[in-house]
């Protein structure tokens, strides 16, 4: 059965497209999830070309530094800071066990084990928006399920810190037949480490425990719902800052918003207020007190 932790898991999540923060602007988010008591910044701008395109690179020494006191800044507040990495494109699971001073588990780690010594609280191992041509890869002997629940798990294993991990499929909407994805990967993957999920559609309507009725039947982890109710990098032209209303409070939910500094602020505020104040109406509040006319 999926487990859920609402006390522990709530926070920002800089996973779009097309923008990147710089660190004043990550700083001010420290400051405004501070205010509203949320306890998690998630870092995974696709737009950092160390996260995902060239994720064998390792950071400058510059972001390093400019990390580092981020993490120092998080934890002063009581924020924890989740490290994204997302190495699925093109990871070669051929060599996995295999024990090469280069090969691409031990790049994985030694980046991921880097992140944590310069502060980083946890990891998350991303599957998200990667082709889905597992089956085309050689010689591999494993289902794509199998192949990063065993990734994971070998992280895990290796890394003394808690482990998230955004599967390929990652909301209901992405299970095409035969299924065989979530079922095997919920064979393989142990059960101490947590899932991002976004529900029934990627951008999902209500989030409740029907939202997790589907991943329900593959996964016994605890569940962390990535939440792109006010994302607009799928549709630039979009911009919503209404109330955040239809989601639970027993559910554990992080937010990927815009990546626009001010109207993330604003949202924060107006999340902050419901998971507070258990009100969604109190928005119209949120917005006159942050000089919204």
């Amino acid at each position: 059965m999926t487990k859920l932790n609402c006390k522990t898991n709530n926070g920002y999540i800089e996973g779009y497209y097309g923008k990147i923060l710089t660190w004043d602007d990550r700083n001010r988010i420290l400051e405004r999830l501070k205010k509203n008591k949320m306890s998690k910044y998630f870092y995974a701008p696709k737009e950092d070309t160390y996260h995902r395109k060239n994720w064998r690179q390792p950071y400058k020494k510059t972001w390093n530094q400019s990390f580092k006191l981020f993490c120092k800044n998080a934890r002063s507040k009581k924020i924890d800071v989740l490290f994204g990495i997302s190495p699925g494109i093109d990871f070669n699971f051929n060599n996995l066990d295999r024990i090469e001073k280069d090969n691409d588990f031990k790049i994985l780690l030694k980046k991921c084990s880097d992140s944590l010594k310069l502060g980083a609280k946890s990891i998350v191992l991303q599957f998200d928006d990667i082709p889905d041509n597992f089956a085309e890869k050689k010689n591999i002997g494993l289902s794509e399920g199998i192949a990063h629940a065993r990734l994971a798990n070998k992280l895990s294993d290796n890394l003394k810190c808690d482990i998230y991990v955004v599967p390929r499929i990652y909301s209901d909407e992405l299970i095409r037949a035969p299924y065989n994805y979530l079922l095997d990967f919920g064979l393989c993957i142990k059960d101490t480490l947590k899932i991002f999920y976004c529900g029934k559609n990627v951008v999902e309507k209500k989030i409740n425990q029907n939202s997790l009725k589907t991943v329900s039947k593959f996964l016994r982890n605890e569940i962390v719902l990535w939440d792109n109710f006010y994302a607009n990098d799928y549709c630039p032209s979009r911009l919503f800052v209404g109330p955040w209303k239809h989601r639970s409070s027993k559910i554990s939910i992080m937010i990927n918003p815009t990546g626009m500094i001010e109207t993330d602020l604003l949202i924060i505020d107006i999340v902050g207020n419901q998971l507070l104040n258990n009100d969604y109406k109190n928005w119209k509040n949120v917005i006159i007190e942050n000089n919204v006319m």
